[in-house]
C-alpha cells in the first residue's frame, strides 16, 4: 500500500512539474500595416479594393482621420467612386480619384492626406487608365516618434512662406515645409499664422487655443484660391485636426 501512495505522489509531482515549465517566450506581433485618411476637399465615402473579394467603404471628414484601415498586400491604394450604371443587369462603373503606392519600409501607421486639384505647381498624377487624378496625395508617418503627443505639427501647402507661433514658441516654414512645436498643456496659449505677402508678414489668425493633455494637434496651411484678377490673395485656408491619444 505505501508503494501505491508512493507511486501516485511521484506521479502527481511529475505532471504537477510539467505544468510548471516556463513557457517559450514569443516575440510581440507587429501589428498589420494600415493607414488613416483625410481629405483636403469634401466630406465623402470613397472605396479601395482590400484584395479581390473585399471592398472597403473610407467615410471621410473633412477635419478628422479616418478611422485606421487595413493596408492591401501590395501595399497599393487606389480609391474611387461608383458612377451610374447605364446597361440594364450591369454593376455601376468604378471612377477612379486617387492612386497611392505606400512604400513597404514605410513606418507604420501611415497618413494619406488627399490633396484636390494637386498641389500649386505641381501637376495631378496620371491613373493606371490614362486619366488624370482627381487627388495629389501626402504620406506622412504617424508613429508618436514622428508625431509625438503634446506636440503641434504644422504642414503647409502654401506656395508662399508661413510663420507660426504657438505661446512664446514659434516656427517659419518654406512652401511644403513640415515642422513641430511642443506646447504647454491644460492652459490656453496664442496661437498666431501669418504669410508672406509683398515682402510683408500678412497675419491670417490669431485665436486662443485650449491645449489638452495627452493630445496631438496637426495644422494644414493651403493657399485660399485666386481671387477675380488670378492673384492670389493674402490669406491662408486654414485646418486643424485633433487627436486624443
Amino acid at each position: 500500500m505505501a508503494f501505491s501512495r508512493r507511486h501516485l505522489i511521484l506521479t502527481l509531482f511529475a505532471l504537477c512539474g510539467s505544468g510548471l515549465r516556463p513557457l517559450a517566450a514569443q516575440a510581440p506581433t507587429e501589428p498589420p500595416p494600415s493607414f488613416r485618411l483625410l481629405s483636403l476637399g469634401n466630406a465623402e465615402p470613397l472605396r479601395y479594393d482590400l484584395d479581390r473579394k473585399n471592398t472597403r467603404i473610407v467615410n471621410l471628414t473633412t477635419t478628422t482621420y479616418s478611422r485606421p484601415q487595413p493596408l492591401p498586400a501590395n501595399h497599393q491604394l487606389q480609391f474611387y467612386r461608383l458612377g451610374e450604371s447605364t446597361v440594364p443587369n450591369q454593376p455601376p462603373p468604378r471612377l477612379p480619384v486617387a492612386e497611392i503606392s505606400i512604400p513597404h519600409d514605410a513606418p507604420m501607421p501611415v497618413v494619406v492626406i488627399l490633396i484636390p486639384g494637386g498641389l500649386p505647381g505641381r501637376p495631378l498624377p496620371i491613373l493606371s487608365n490614362g486619366e488624370t487624378a482627381e487627388f495629389s496625395a501626402l504620406i506622412l508617418d504617424d508613429s508618436e516618434t514622428a508625431a509625438p503627443r503634446d506636440h503641434l505639427r504644422i504642414i503647409s501647402f502654401s506656395q508662399r512662406p508661413a510663420a507660426v507661433k504657438l505661446g512664446e514658441q514659434g516656427v517659419q516654414l518654406a512652401p511644403f515645409e513640415t515642422q513641430s512645436i511642443p506646447y504647454p498643456t491644460g492652459s490656453r496659449t496664442a496661437l498666431q499664422v501669418a504669410t508672406l505677402y509683398h515682402q510683408a508678414w500678412a497675419p491670417v489668425i490669431s485665436s486662443m487655443q485650449m491645449l489638452a493633455a495627452d493630445t496631438r494637434i496637426t495644422l494644414l496651411l493651403s493657399d485660399a484660391p485666386p481671387g477675380p484678377s488670378g492673384t492670389p490673395p493674402a490669406d491662408l485656408r486654414l485646418r486643424k485636426v485633433v487627436e486624443v491619444l
